[in-house]
């Protein structure tokens, strides 16, 4: 996930230069280029991508591959299957439309400087909205990574996904820091583990319907009824 990990620093460092521009007395001793939304999204899709495909080497394709693995919630709160394989993911298009409005920012004059300093706020709600999204492929293929019971996997997405909880819900920080990091994970315990996982969707501004469910049944695996509610 080095790749990921890198998307997400491009972003937190464009708002970091951006914020420094605005405070700073001689504002053109920093390059903020655009605000690294321009390689974020270059990263994020990487070359050759076909749109909606889940083959590539991409985040773009491992979101169109997390996509299929799950269903979407309906208008009447049932969950239907994601559609064909040339449709694109939701947090695909979403991306796509946050680095449109970033974009429209640095369109804007004096951009991250005194004279415009909202721009700085502007810019850290759509790369904060940006993270958010990246972060719907990632648990989804630890909740698949746990139903697969794939070890390997589930140490790499738990990696990225459980240390961010440890400030928003402490408790439940230390026992899927327990469960899936300092141990070998026993798949026994997979059903107390997505019930504790999907207790931390809003740690991450999401709820139940922007995960979904997944689409594949698991013999043996009781998975529970996700109530979590966005923050």
């Amino acid at each position: 996930l080095n790749m990921w990990m890198y998307a997400n620093h491009l972003l937190y460092n464009g708002n970091d230069i951006c914020q420094k521009m605005t405070e700073a007395d001689n504002p053109s001793q920093f390059d903020v280029a655009g605000g690294g939304l321009d390689e974020f999204i270059a990263l994020w899709i990487g070359s050759g991508q076909t749109h909606g495909s889940s083959d590539g080497f991409g985040l773009y394709a491992l979101t169109e591959q997390a996509d299929r693995l799950f269903a979407v919630e309906t208008d009447d709160s049932g969950f239907i299957p994601v559609e064909g394989e040339l449709s694109e993911s939701s947090v695909n298009k979403q991306l796509k439309l946050l680095y449109q409005e970033g974009a429209g920012i640095f369109s804007l004059p004096d951009v991250c400087t005194s004279s415009n300093p909202d721009s700085a706020k502007k810019l850290w709600s759509v790369s904060n909205r940006m993270i958010q999204q990246m972060y719907i492929p990632i648990i989804r293929m630890l909740i698949v990574s746990i139903l697969e019971k794939d070890p390997v996997a589930t140490d790499l997405y738990a990696t990225a996904v459980v240390p961010q909880v440890a400030q928003c819900r402490p408790s439940i920080y230390n026992r899927l820091r327990q469960e899936l990091l300092q141990s070998q994970v026993n798949f026994e315990r997979t059903d107390f583990i997505l019930n504790d996982l999907q207790q931390v969707y809003s740690c991450f501004g999401l709820s139940c319907s922007d995960i979904g469910v997944v689409a594949k049944s698991y013999e043996g695996v009781n998975i529970p009824p996700c109530l979590a509610t966005q923050a």
